[in-house]
């Protein structure tokens, strides 16, 4: 999937927690791109399951109900985290 390079900068910037695995981390970040499960998991040579249990392992570390929820708080971290004006606050 080809991404715009506005999108790709904003995927680059985005502040990934440090208690996530490895695997969870390419999970959320296909999740950022608009990846469904089967799409995931097909690219990360997993299966469907095993992709649903990593998505419920990062709604548990980042208390989160959903995948939207999830990317909204990344995305949110991300820009408070590059926005001087945010992070001193």
């Amino acid at each position: 999937m080809s991404e715009s390079p506005r999108t790709e900068g904003l995927l680059r910037r985005l502040q990934i927690p440090q208690d996530l695995s490895a695997r969870e981390i390419q999970v959320a970040l296909r999740g950022a791109r608009g990846l469904d499960t089967k799409t995931t998991a097909v690219e990360l040579g997993l299966s469907p399951k095993t992709v649903d249990t990593l998505w419920r392992r990062i709604y548990r570390k980042l208390n989160c109900r959903s995948r939207s929820e999830v990317l909204s708080r990344l995305l949110a971290e991300s820009l408070i985290q590059s926005n001087p004006f945010m992070a001193a606050s």
